[in-house]
């Protein structure tokens, strides 16, 4: 999954041969706000469904053999905010953007490279600890036995996220074309996820 070959290309090629011939879709980013997510999938001739979901929007849509899931929760505006903000009932600003992404699609070469561009500040990807490999569901080490993680830190006046990207192939296999999936978490600053 992390193929030197695929490091030792220019990111600039990676990126953009990767999205066009793995058909990746993907217009939309964490912490995106609701408008401007919209915005992103319209510009892009993206047939979407979106319906209301715990205070929020979840929007889906299906393109290219590419199934996607954004989920638009309410988030503090203020990155430096108490951690009194994310409590229920806080009334602390908010607004409502993308926490949450789901894209599952066949694995490629060039679907990995696209993953591998996520890759910023010197963070690169890793396989998930395994204490927290074997904490995660049964079910959801059977369907994706290979998971890594990248966790990056907050950009200037942003929030931190967390990535993994699932493989449904055994462990210690090469990848091929199995089902993967990029999942992407915008997370509270005041309790990190613990992998």
């Amino acid at each position: 999954m992390l193929n030197l070959i695929l490091r030792s290309l220019p990111a600039a090629l990676l990126l953009s041969a990767g999205a066009l011939a793995s058909g990746q879709t993907l217009p939309v980013t964490i912490g995106q706000d609701h408008d401007a997510a919209v915005a992103a999938l319209k510009s892009k001739g993206i047939a979407f469904q979106e319906v209301a979901a715990e205070g929020g929007q979840t929007i889906s849509y299906e393109k290219g053999g590419e199934s996607v899931t954004i989920d638009v929760r309410p988030w503090p505006k203020d990155a430096k905010a108490p951690a009194s903000a994310w409590e229920a009932g806080s009334s602390a600003p908010m607004h409502l953007v993308v926490t949450h992404l789901l894209d599952v699609a066949a694995g490629s070469d060039a679907r990995r490279a696209w993953v591998l561009s996520y890759e910023r500040d010197g963070k690169r990807w890793a396989y998930l600890p395994e204490k927290a490999a074997a904490a995660r569901p049964a079910s959801q080490r059977t369907q994706y036995p290979v998971v890594a993680l990248l966790q990056l830190p907050p950009p200037a006046g942003g929030f931190p996220a967390t990535y993994l990207f699932q493989a449904a192939r055994p462990q210690g296999s090469k990848p091929g074309a199995e089902t993967t999936a990029l999942e992407i978490f915008l997370d509270n600053p005041h309790h990190p996820r613990q992998f």
